[in-house]
């Protein structure tokens, strides 16, 4: 019968369209959780770039060249024997909530990028190896992520292997530079 026939039609229309909407939900949610995820690593860089007076100055400031010899010429074996810094930086927490794996994804195209392009590059990079713990999971994934960029010597292969963040060095760069700054 026609009232039959017209509930069904709406059902299914509405069901169609509650499809979508529960997409679209889920697409916003995992959006936001992204942007909750690089607030907290930009809190944790700003950790790192934020040294006692001891240290030279942040990176990020012009004229700031002599940073660059400073954190060149440390190595990850100048680190104790117990891999303890005077840095502290909660990878496993970071890590447990990059579930598409952005901080991977970042620390592999550092270590990738051409180091013409950056002269702080290998001084991220080094700081990023002494933050991560010699021991535990979180620190092995931020040494593979490494180790990987480091080895492939390209970004592309980087975005390939961590298919799942959408997002470049650069637009990592301009959103850890925007938070950092908050």
């Amino acid at each position: 019968s026609f009232v039959h026939s017209t509930i069904i039609l709406f059902a299914v229309t509405g069901f169609s369209k509650a499809q979508h909407f529960i997409h679209f939900v889920i697409l916003g949610a995992l959006g936001l959780m992204g942007l909750w995820i690089l607030h907290m690593l930009a809190q944790d860089i700003d950790k790192v770039f934020n040294k006692p007076a001891s240290r030279p100055p942040k990176l990020f400031w012009k004229r700031s060249i002599g940073d660059v010899d400073y954190f060149a010429n440390r190595t990850v074996e100048n680190v104790g024997a117990s891999g303890e810094t005077n840095i502290s930086v909660d990878w496993n927490r970071i890590l447990t909530n990059d579930p598409i794996g952005c901080v991977r994804s970042f620390a592999c195209q550092l270590a990738a990028e051409d180091s013409k392009r950056s002269s702080t590059n290998k001084g991220n990079i080094n700081q990023l190896f002494w933050s991560a713990k010699r021991k535990g999971w979180a620190g092995d994934e931020i040494r593979f992520a490494l180790n990987y960029g480091t080895n492939s010597k390209k970004v592309e292969k980087c975005r390939a292997f961590y298919k799942y963040c959408p997002f470049s060095i650069d637009t990592m760069r301009d959103i850890l530079k925007f938070f950092g700054a908050t």
